[in-house]
């Protein structure tokens, strides 16, 4: 037989999102089998950007173990229940195995040759050679092969009350789950073996092998992580503003959350939103917003995340698939035995997306999102082989909440230094282990350390510029990103790194470079001041310089208006006498305490 070709691949597990890309009435009574279908085969024609509603050419093959045996259950209950006579006609047109392939054909406009295969656990088997016959002898040009099983309750129960019945089996786990290709005799991804680990059929798992090969050949997102990067976006983005500041504890999502929002916030938000995805900024739609962004990913291949600007400027970062790829499988080694991943962080932030979403993937368990509250009951929510991802504030938060962790609980903390202490107290309270993580938007993970007072290890994928014992630079060893390190790193003997110091970065000023970490170090040393952040104004403020001042007397301005303008006036003295023009803020801001973000780094004001 000749070459066949991978065009586009989709693995899902849930039928949430498929109002994104059909009307709700069209799916009104389609049984959650025949919608697990439906969606992997709409995501895997969106992945090459094929239009849903346009009439298609193309054959169209769904293998399926079982079929849609809940529905076959509801209609042989109806039997039961109410005589052959009454029995239920939804349930009986839903039970056939066509029913899927039905559905798909006719909402997806699909206008070739189609053909359902099921025959236990040779179903995919025989659905991929009758897919490779058909595309081999020209009877199509292309397929699109699925296969789809829903969790079987009968199997379920047979399974756990006859334990010695089938104690000789080596594989009696069950799964659902839906994967469709769409294959050709032209592309990149060539179909090889398709069981290339020669693991052993099962009836327990009929489409075993198609959710395996799914899994090795899909892209690194797909729709229903779209949905929630999408959500924790809007609802991060909607605090940050100011008007619902609560809202990141929502359940809501999507265009949901956007429904009470004012018109001009609800457009920056979302055309912002569409450069997670995108180069250039869009309008989006807020009723198919993961659609429209599943489809920009699908076509730039790429997320861009933003940095907090704590350093004076947001930056765009972007990072394509193979760079998200390789940083994902790289970080795997450090952690061998996680049953359950619990994320506090959003996956819209590059520390969540990695850890929350990408590491979980890779490791095939469940993700449970709770937000960073304390108060929760957490000695509940935790359990034995979680990984708890989080940030040194947070953990701070839950050491003076008083929380002790159950055993065998992993702790993962980034996005700002962890105090020493922190780590010895999260020990404490009774981690198996924490995992602190250095690292950048705009490099990703690049180090890390699992003790209090450990120098912090390099990642594997990473190779490092050692100048004069600094760490300078590091470059993926399999893809082309190159980062310059945003601190400085002294190496020790062992070949291990610990910041020292934040670099000054430049921002310009009439063309000028001036570093606002100077500045800061200098109003520091004025007698009333306990404290400073110095950072470019936004583009509505100017294009100058602005400070934040804690006065060693967080009274001394209140109801004081003459002390006020002494107090500026001497500062402005201070700040002439030992600045260009270039690195005199050009606005003050006093308060009790430095603006600073949930994460412990300094924000604008």
């Amino acid at each position: 037989m000749g070459k066949i070709f991978i065009n586009a691949v989709s693995l899902v597990k849930t039928a949430d999102n498929l109002e994104e890309f059909f009307e709700p009435k069209n799916l009104r009574r389609m049984d959650f089998f025949s919608k697990l279908a439906l969606k992997a085969a709409a995501s895997c024609l969106r992945e090459v950007g094929i239009d849903l509603k346009a009439e298609k050419k193309i054959a169209l093959i769904i293998s399926s173990g079982y079929g849609p045996v809940k529905r076959t259950c509801d209609f042989m209950d109806s039997i039961i229940d109410d005589g052959d006579e009454c029995a239920s006609p939804l349930a009986f047109s839903s039970s056939v195995h066509n029913s899927a392939l039905t559905s798909i054909s006719i909402l997806l406009n699909i206008k070739g040759p189609c053909l359902t295969v099921s025959n236990l656990e040779q179903s995919f088997e025989g659905a991929l050679l009758t897919a490779k016959n058909w595309l081999n002898s020209g009877f199509a040009d292309t397929v699109l092969l699925g296969a789809v099983d829903e969790e079987h309750q009968v199997i379920n129960s047979v399974l756990k009350n006859n334990p010695q019945v089938f104690k000789d089996f080596t594989d009696t786990k069950t799964d659902y789950a839906s994967a469709f290709f769409l294959l050709s005799k032209k592309g990149e991804r060539e179909l090889k073996e398709f069981n290339e680990d020669k693991t052993p059929k099962t009836p327990f798992n009929p489409s075993k092998d198609a959710f395996a090969l799914a899994k090795k050949h899909s892209q690194i997102l797909d729709l229903d992580d779209i949905a929630r990067i999408s959500s924790c976006f809007i609802k991060t983005e909607l605090a940050r503003s100011g008007q619902d500041i609560m809202g990141v504890f929502s359940e809501g999502k999507g265009g949901q959350l956007l429904k009470n929002t004012e018109p001009a916030l609800k457009t920056k938000i979302l055309r912002s939103l569409s450069r997670l995805f995108s180069k250039t900024e869009v309008d989006l739609q807020e009723n198919a917003i993961a659609a429209a962004c599943f489809d920009f990913f699908n076509k730039n291949k790429l997320i861009n995340f933003f940095t907090s600007g704590s350093t004076g400027i947001v930056k765009n970062c972007l990072h394509t698939s193979k760079m998200i790829e390789e940083e994902a499988k790289g970080l795997l080694f450090l952690f061998p035995n996680i049953k359950r991943v619990v994320c506090t962080v959003p996956s819209s932030h590059s520390y969540g997306f990695i850890f929350g979403l990408q590491i979980p993937k890779l490791l095939g368990v469940p993700v449970v999102q709770k937000p960073p509250m304390p108060t929760l009951n957490w000695a509940e929510i935790l359990q034995e082989g979680d990984l708890l991802i989080a940030f040194p504030m947070f953990l701070k938060q839950l050491i003076l909440a008083g929380v002790k962790f159950p055993k065998g609980v992993f702790v993962l903390t980034s996005t700002a230094p962890c105090p020493d202490e922190v780590i010895e107290r999260i020990y404490q309270n009774g981690a198996s282990e924490l995992v602190e993580i250095y690292g950048a938007s705009e490099g990703g993970a690049i180090g890390y350390r699992r003790k209090a007072g450990e120098a912090f290890a390099l990642l594997p994928f990473w190779q490092g510029e050692i100048i004069e014992g600094k760490l300078t630079s590091v470059k993926r060893r399999q893809t082309d990103l190159y980062f310059e390190m945003p601190d400085i790193i002294e190496v020790d003997i062992h070949g291990k790194f610990r910041p020292v110091g934040r670099k000054d970065n430049a921002v310009q000023v009439a063309g000028i470079n001036v570093f606002p970490q100077k500045i800061e170090r200098l109003l520091k040393q004025h007698p009333l001041v306990k404290d400073a952040a110095v950072r470019l104004m936004r583009p509505s403020e100017g294009e100058r310089l602005k400070a934040f001042i804690v006065l060693k007397d967080s009274l001394a301005l209140q109801g004081q208006e003459q002390q006020s303008d002494e107090i500026l006036k001497d500062l402005h003295a201070f700040m002439k006498q030992n600045l260009t023009v270039h690195e005199v803020p050009r606005k003050i801001t006093f308060g009790d305490k430095l603006p600073l973000t949930d994460f412990g780094k300094k924000r604008d004001w």
